[in-house]
């Protein structure tokens, strides 16, 4: 704790509750502890329910719903010598069977991200002026700080910033970090358009629980579901497991509607990856290429990088002749950067789970989605060092192409993709394309569930959010060729001029598209988190 006479105490406040927000305070201990005579702070952390866990993570939410990253990449303390347990070392070894012990259920990832986050608690407030303090409530409203003489509103803070905020009225704050999780409505909700004459809606499929009290889930009954990907497959998930059916004994009819009739891929297995790859040779060359070309201002040549590893991975993992496995991979790519939907988008889940089993050689579908894979991780670090306001990695086409590499490369786990399978083979569930209100009036469905989660970025926010009200006021402002809010390196709010609006950071899913791939918990993808601490301690060189 501070002592009388110390300087008075730099006051930060770290709004959300979930993974980034520990990540912040965890930074913050281990910076304070490399570096103990840096200036006395004080910090406020803004969420309801218990830190680390967010409720993307609830630790009371059913054991069926599971991460779609390994556990073996969890580590809270990943950035910090290991010197606290990684979530397998946490856990232990696992008794679940095959990928379930691979894949974590969020609730107990979310018992770890706490226990952690406990951990970070104690040993950060001795370093302190104060005991951290946890206001338990989201948050409404930041406000620049206009009140008092006029020095109290230009406080020089650790790295000589100024500006003072208020949260929710409280405050003044030198320093405001936002990291906000999934909103929880937007614009493009069914909510807001929806005929209740076509079939009663549910909102969302998470929390799971009021989904699975809806008295429309009769034997016999027909529910529609808007969305096929990872969500879509949850609610699949809670309508039979989460109802305790095997689905030998399903009693819905489930109907996933699709936009664009397509499905994501399967992860293949890390072991099977890793024996793939090894017959590919090595990938460093092409990760090389693409991040010089990011880096240099070419991102537009990006396709050609991912074409050539697309085709050294199929020609290796498959024993194709080059030609055959560069025509392969230039059929998957025209149908991409066209827009193309597969003739038999269930055919293609076949394959690629048969792919994911080992059960047949890989195609050119698989080795584009292995080639983002590879490049992904190193194009999301050099991103931080492109213009914010110019196109994703500069590369002009990103936003068409990027959402297909994900659909390819970062689909659901194995067991998930053989779950919905099976469910197809058992006719539990079709898969149509289209629109979900043009699918009601054909079908009637008995009950409708929205499963298409709040986009990315800060363009789609609803009313009143904290995040659309800084928007509105122009605090925060949208990239110009993307979805997310104009941030720096160190995750610092850029203005309209590219200047550092003072003592306001913002790192997540809103930063969408000036930060690549931000929905993920693995820490070493994104330096933000660290910059933004060793900033407010002023570490970083002026």
């Amino acid at each position: 704790m501070a002592n009388e006479g110390t300087p008075k105490p730099c006051r930060i406040a770290v709004v959300g509750n979930g993974p980034r927000a520990l990540w912040a305070l965890e930074r913050l201990l281990e910076h304070l502890r490399a570096n103990p005579t840096r200036p006395h702070l004080q910090v406020d952390v803004f969420g309801p329910g218990e830190l680390g866990s967010g409720t993307t993570y609830d630790p009371e939410q059913p054991e069926f719903l599971r991460l779609n990253l390994p556990a073996d990449q969890v580590d809270v303390w990943s950035q910090a010598g290991h010197r606290g347990p990684s979530m397998v070392q946490w856990r232990g070894p696992s008794d679940e069977p095959g990928e379930l012990g691979v894949y974590s259920s969020r609730a107990s990832t979310g018992r770890y991200l706490r226990e952690q986050a406990a951990t970070v608690m104690t040993e950060l407030d001795p370093l302190l002026a104060a005991p951290v303090v946890h206001h338990r409530r989201r948050v409404e409203q930041v406000t620049p700080y206009a009140e008092g003489p006029a020095e109290a509103q230009t406080v020089a803070t650790a790295g000589g910033r100024g500006g003072q905020w208020h949260v929710d009225g409280e405050g003044p704050f030198d320093e405001v970090l936002l990291t906000p999780g999934h909103a929880a409505d937007w614009p493009g909700a069914l909510r807001h358009t929806w005929d209740p004459t076509l079939a009663p809606l549910h909102p969302a499929v998470f929390p799971v629980e009021p989904l699975l009290a809806r008295p429309e889930l009769r034997p016999g009954a027909t529910v529609l579901v808007r969305g096929a990907a990872l969500t879509g497959i949850d609610a699949v998930l809670a309508l039979t497991r989460g109802r305790g059916l095997d689905l030998a004994d399903a009693d819905l009819r489930i109907i996933l509607a699709s936009r664009s009739g397509r499905l994501m891929m399967p992860k293949t297995p890390a072991g099977l990856v890793e024996q793939l790859h090894a017959r590919a040779g090595d990938t460093g060359p092409f990760r090389g290429r693409a991040v010089d070309l990011v880096r240099t201002g070419r991102g537009a040549e990006l396709p050609t990088v991912l074409s050539d590893l697309s085709a050294h991975l199929l020609s290796g993992a498959a024993s194709l002749p080059a030609e055959e496995a560069r025509a392969q991979v230039r059929t998957v790519l025209e149908d991409l950067s066209a827009g193309r939907t597969p003739a038999d988008p269930v055919g293609q889940l076949r394959v690629g789970v048969a792919i994911a089993r080992d059960e047949r050689l890989p195609d050119g579908v698989w080795a584009v989605g292995q080639a983002w894979r590879v490049l992904q991780g190193d194009l999301a670090r050099c991103q931080q060092e492109v213009d914010p306001d110019g196109p994703l990695l500069g590369w002009p086409d990103s936003a068409r192409w990027t959402a297909e590499l994900e659909r390819l490369g970062y689909g659901p786990s194995l067991m998930h993709a053989e779950f919905l399978l099976e469910a197809i083979n058992a006719g539990v569930v079709e898969v149509r394309a289209g629109d979900t209100a043009g699918l009601a009036r054909e079908l009637r469905p008995d009950l409708v569930i929205d499963a298409v989660l709040p986009p990315p970025g800060i363009r789609d926010l609803p009313e009143g959010h904290v995040l659309r009200r800084l928007t509105d006021e122009g605090v925060l402002t949208p990239a110009r060729h993307g979805r997310g809010a104009r941030v720096g390196c160190a995750g610092e709010v850029l203005d309209v001029q590219g200047t550092p609006v003072p003592g306001l950071s913002l790192i997540g899913r809103a930063t969408e598209d000036v930060v690549l791939a931000n929905d993920t918990l693995l820490r070493d993808m994104h330096p933000a988190v660290d910059l933004w601490a060793q900033r407010v301690l002023g570490l970083l060189p002026r």
